[in-house]
């Protein structure tokens, strides 16, 4: 049995706006909940250009959300922790700040709205910006562009 088609998916989506989707303990989500966090994702999606077929991971501390990947297909934390641990070189950003840029490429704000979307912190993602709009505030006075 092949994997049903993000169309069929949404027709179920929408066929179903008021029954539960998802029921825990502390919680009810109905398919129409669904449908109004596909919304703001795909709107987060086309507010930061990602185009059809682009594949995008979220991974928070405690959960993950993975769109064009399946289960299986997932790699642990803990192997991008390591490598990560192994690492020799300075990501591109991290070059690109040390050599001055002015404007880079930010997943970080992707991924932020994204967490705020869906009512999940964004504490450490935060830190993270805050340390990469310094350095970018940094270059741009060296450059005269304050």
């Amino acid at each position: 049995m092949s994997a049903p088609s993000l169309e069929a998916i949404w027709r179920t989506i929408e066929a179903r706006r008021r029954s539960d989707f998802l029921v825990q303990p502390d919680a009810r989500y109905r398919f129409a909940d669904l449908a109004r966090a596909l919304g703001q994702w795909r709107a987060a999606f086309d507010a930061h250009g990602l185009k059809e077929g682009d594949r995008i991971v979220v991974r928070t501390a405690d959960e993950q959300a993975a769109l064009g990947a399946r289960p299986q297909d997932m790699v642990p934390f803990e192997s991008y922790a390591e490598t990560a641990r192994r690492l020799t070189r300075p990501s591109s950003l991290a070059r690109a700040l040390a050599s001055g840029a002015t404007a880079v490429e930010r997943i970080d704000r992707l991924v932020a709205a994204l967490l705020e979307a869906h009512g999940m912190s964004t504490a450490r993602l935060a830190a993270i910006s805050a340390r990469i709009d310094s350095r970018l505030d940094q270059n741009r006075k060296a450059a005269g562009q304050s």
